[in-house]
């Protein structure tokens, strides 16, 4: 049933932030250690490279609110009306501003990796991408080439089955990904983690929902849309989460990796408009294959 909710009033709560951003360089740790009670998901974001985001009972809070935030337009709202996701945006958008918390970004472990070499990170990311290489491989993708085009590179993959169904939607069967750098480091493990942009959400579950190691993850918002009434594109997965170890992470107090639920079993909603025509689709992760709801 459509909905449309009137937007009367939003508010949010001043807090004091000590955290350093995202944004201002890797993070480097001596030693890193887990905080008692913190989720997988919430660590996970700590190595890539922010300490702002949050867990809650419910694991819908996702990082801490500040007034001042921009406040989503209504006509936004109402094009993400779908699966509920209109009503949770009010609050969701006027979140704090951590970039990480905005888009989909892969979070990628380098091991043996020395001081030196995170100041110059070259090396260290082309070996994160080799990981992103292999994952599709082991997934039964053939890699083929690799290629930038502006800001963005993507690695093109062929699966004739899996890469058919997804094209239904995108005009690509690749790992599309940008902004790529060395979130934090871990000294005392010679641990790197590089962090990468990236547009291929749906592709990227699909890929980490038979993958059972936790070097590879994907932090992927509650929900995510751009574009105009007449031509636009949404996502939402219910909750914000960090796919890893075949697992959906929320952001819930004292969640482990072992007791998330599996990435197969997600509930992944795409709407997709076109000359002003909206389209609902419930996504099989398992195949990448996308059934009309509305």
């Amino acid at each position: 049933m459509k909905r449309i909710f009137k937007i009367f009033s939003l508010a949010a709560v001043t807090l004091t932030m000590t955290a350093c951003s995202s944004t201002n360089g890797p993070m480097i740790y001596k030693d890193f250690q887990t905080n008692k009670h913190d989720s997988f998901a919430k660590t996970t974001m700590r190595l890539a490279g922010s300490n702002k985001f949050v867990d809650s009972e419910s694991g819908d809070d996702v990082t801490r609110n500040v007034t001042g935030s921009t406040a989503m337009k209504v006509g936004q709202l109402l094009m993400l009306d779908f699966v509920g996701a209109a009503q949770s945006a009010i609050s969701q958008n006027m979140i704090e501003d951590e970039p990480l918390s905005k888009d989909t970004h892969f979070i990628v472990k380098v091991n043996n990796v020395d001081t030196s070499q995170v100041q110059t990170p070259e090396l260290v990311i082309s070996k994160a991408v080799s990981k992103l290489k292999n994952l599709a491989a082991s997934a039964g993708f053939t890699v083929l080439e690799q290629k930038k085009i502006s800001k963005w590179t993507t690695i093109y993959l062929d699966d004739i089955s899996n890469c058919n169904n997804l094209k239904q939607v995108r005009d690509k069967c690749g790992i599309t990904y940008t902004k790529e750098h060395i979130a934090s480091y871990n000294s005392a493990e010679r641990e790197a983690y590089v962090v990468f942009q990236t547009s291929s959400r749906i592709l990227g579950a699909h890929l980490l929902s038979t993958y059972f190691k936790e070097d590879i993850m994907m932090f992927h918002p509650q929900h995510m849309q751009a574009g105009t009434s007449a031509r636009a594109w949404g996502a939402n997965i219910g909750q914000a989460a960090v796919f890893a170890n075949g697992k959906v992470n929320g952001f819930i107090k004292g969640a482990t990796v072992n007791s998330a639920l599996p990435i197969s079993d997600l509930k992944y909603y795409y709407m997709r408009t076109k000359d002003g025509e909206k389209k609902i689709y419930q996504v099989n992760i398992s195949d990448m294959s996308f059934t009309q709801t509305r």
